[in-house]
């Protein structure tokens, strides 16, 4: 049950990152996607282009147990609200160099799974967008 928990607190920050964003204010737009040197499974997305969706936005890397952990909960929402216009981006942050390897997402991403864009954050341009 505490797994369950925690996997829904982090995918509720991400949404409040978005809803909130900047600095906690209400009513500000995301930040776009930036310095992404690849997108799996989508064409380029902008902020813009997902306006008037729910758009969790999950930094992730394919060797982290702790984001491992909430993939199932990912996959049933995507699974259940996809077509309802919820859109889950997945924003791979690579901790190693191996992890920046375009074949090495894209293999764990059919290992997972993961059938939601996952833009590839190689440089952490994006990841510094949203200030983490």
């Amino acid at each position: 049950m505490n797994r369950v928990r925690v996997a829904m607190a982090t995918v509720a920050l991400d949404l409040l990152v978005i809803a909130c964003y900047p600095g906690g204010q209400t009513g500000g737009r995301a930040p776009n996607f930036q310095g992404i040197t690849k997108w799996i499974k989508s064409e380029p997305l902008t902020v813009a282009g997902l306006e008037g969706k729910v758009v969790p936005v999950d930094f992730w890397t394919y060797t982290c147990v702790n984001c491992i952990r909430t993939m199932p909960y990912s996959k049933d929402w995507h699974a259940k609200y996809a077509d309802k216009g919820l859109v889950i981006v997945g924003v791979h942050s690579p901790e190693f160099e191996f992890e920046k390897i375009t074949d090495n997402v894209a293999a764990a991403a059919r290992e997972f799974g993961l059938a939601y864009p996952i833009a590839q954050d190689n440089n952490f341009a994006t990841w510094q967008a949203y200030n983490n």
